[in-house]
């Protein structure tokens, strides 16, 4: 009865590990690294989000048009179906009307292969969207897909 008991109890552990193992959000272990660089300048009123991809590995370079003083936090990157939601809060806006650039560099390692949108939120505005294709001139020696995108501007 015991080893009925101690079978049931391994293969139930079995199956949710290999559950978790085929789902690609369980556990995936996608790290981020971000930098920024504020610049005082005059600025646009567009976002832009430039993604490039080199095997398991994307960097996002983005324009982030904000008021002077502030300050991104908690930058984040999070993979949800065929999209990487990236993005980062912040701080209030100070009394300042002087517009800057707030120019920031994502760095999301160990991503799955298959093609992502790079969705990105600075604060609590809506996503801009940016979309890639495969490097014009790269010819791979596999047929991985993913081994270099970059950004698709049509």
């Amino acid at each position: 009865m015991k080893v009925h008991r101690i079978l049931a109890l391994a293969a139930t552990a079995c199956a949710a590990t290999l559950a978790a193992a085929e789902s690609p959000e369980a556990g995936h272990g996608a790290r981020l690294e971000f930098r920024t660089i504020p610049m005082e300048r005059a600025g646009g009123t567009e976002h832009l989000v430039m993604p490039y991809r080199l095997y398991d590995k994307l960097i996002v370079t983005v324009w982030d048009p904000i008021v002077c003083g502030q300050r991104p936090s908690e930058p984040s990157a999070l993979v949800k179906g065929e999209k990487i939601l990236i993005g980062y809060k912040l701080s209030a806006a100070g009394a300042a009307a002087k517009s800057c650039t707030l120019v920031s560099e994502f760095t999301v390692s160990d991503l799955p292969k298959r093609d992502l949108e790079v969705h990105f939120a600075g604060g609590a505005e809506p996503y801009t969207v940016a979309k890639m294709r495969k490097c014009p001139s790269y010819h791979p020696h596999t047929s991985d897909l993913w081994e270099c995108l970059v950004p698709d501007t049509n």
